[in-house]
């Protein structure tokens, strides 16, 4: 490597979902998100998962997906355990996507409430919870998880 290589380390951006499973009526609310997506990305090479409330900063994010370095983990607890799964990100923006089968279908009843609209591609690489820190504090993102409200966290290795 010369004096004039830049490394690049890699970003992610973790978004934590709500609560997809009802104690009081003991069923799960909505489908599996990861398996949503999951099933566009077999078909198409990339898809959108919507981070719904307050959008984020889609110039952040388009900075960072255009250096290669950014990468969503989509995080949610089902049957007490935090299940995640990492994605590479193309782009952002706050539009929806002109073309519904690039998004998962159920969120064709929340449309109005996406904040924002995530292109992503699958890739090889996932990285655990358990080694991802926030970025603006160096707090483990699972105890961000627990200690905050929050749903959107930028993250690093520890």
């Amino acid at each position: 490597m010369n004096a004039n290589s830049k490394i690049l380390s890699k970003t992610y951006l973790v978004v934590k979902l709500g609560k997809l499973y009802s104690h009081l009526e003991k069923t799960y609310l909505a489908v599996d998100p990861l398996i949503e997506l999951d099933n566009i990305l077999s078909k198409s090479s990339s898809c959108y998962f919507a981070k719904f409330g307050i959008p984020l900063k889609i110039e952040r994010i388009n900075e960072l997906a255009k250096s290669g370095t950014l990468y969503l983990v989509v995080a949610y607890v089902r049957d007490d355990v935090f299940l995640s799964k990492t994605y590479k990100v193309k782009s952002a923006s706050y539009e929806t996507p002109k073309k519904p089968k690039s998004y998962p279908a159920y969120y064709k009843d929340k449309l109005e409430f996406a904040g924002t609209w995530i292109e992503i591609t699958s890739d090889s690489h996932q990285a655990a919870l358990s080694e991802l820190r926030v970025k603006s504090s160096y707090q483990r993102v699972l105890s961000a998880f627990a200690n905050s409200n929050g749903s959107a966290y930028y993250c690093k290795t520890s």
